[in-house]
Parts: C-alpha cells; sequence; structure tokens
C-alpha cells in the first residue's frame, strides 16, 4: 500500500458484512494489535458501517496492516466492503 511519502497518521474506519458464518477479527499494524477482537457473525446478514478500529501511522517505506482471524468448521468468512484511512 502506497499512501505518500513521508510518516502519517490515520484512523481506521471499516465496512464489513456480519454474517452467519462469518469469523472474529482483529486489525495489527506489525506487531501491535490495533483492534480488539471483532465478532464478524451474525444470525443473518447485515452491513457494519463506518466502525472505528483505531490509528495507525504509515510510512512509504514499510507496509503495516495484517489481519489476523480467528475461525472454526462453522466460521471461516470474512467480508470487507471497505475500508477508510483519514489522515489526522
Amino acid at each position: 500500500m502506497k499512501v505518500g511519502s513521508g510518516e502519517y497518521t490515520y484512523e481506521l474506519i471499516e465496512d464489513f458484512a456480519k454474517l452467519p458464518e462469518g469469523c472474529t477479527f482483529s486489525l495489527w499494524e506489525r506487531q501491535t494489535q490495533i483492534s480488539e477482537w471483532i465478532p464478524g457473525n451474525s444470525s443473518s446478514r447485515h452491513r457494519t458501517e463506518q466502525l472505528y478500529l483505531g490509528n495507525i501511522s504509515v510510512s512509504s517505506s514499510q507496509p503495516t496492516l495484517t489481519f489476523q482471524f480467528k475461525t472454526d468448521s462453522s466460521h471461516t468468512v470474512f467480508f470487507l466492503n471497505r475500508m477508510k484511512l483519514v489522515r489526522k
């Protein structure tokens, strides 16, 4: 992900779908957890918009975002609609 030169701080805003087969997820910056573990499952499908995940520092020389997932035999899906990085 290239976001320009220098280092900037961004707010991470996510838009995703909760599904019956959705898994739990978290967002990480390098080795640091940014968001809590967020359940991605629901009894019916619905969209979660404008969920604030946290802040991240991004430099042009180092990609930093990683999603981690907790799955089981019936919760294996993650449906990301979009992620916004709002420069602070």
